[in-house]
């Protein structure tokens, strides 16, 4: 993964990780360079949506049309090899 955030340096990232995996992504981000900060939640809405103090945005509507791919966990990857 450090190799991948370098080759993006211009870019932001939207990731999301179980609640035990979010302090290692941080650090990952982080040991790369890239600032990263815990900034929200899954919720059942079906909506991507960005919230700063009282000014809330909706910037993707989860009806069908993935925004990411979920990728298997590290025990499913050794799992299979």
């Amino acid at each position: 993964m450090h190799l991948w955030l370098r080759m993006y340096p211009g870019m932001g990232f939207l990731l999301t990780a179980q609640p035990e995996h979010v302090q290692e992504v941080i650090r990952i981000f982080e040991e790369a360079g890239n600032a990263s900060r815990e900034i929200g939640e899954i919720t059942g809405t079906k909506k991507l949506e960005i919230t700063n103090n009282a000014e809330s945005v909706v910037v993707w509507i989860l009806l069908g049309t993935p925004l990411w791919v979920s990728v298997p966990s590290r025990a499913d990857r050794l799992q299979r090899c």
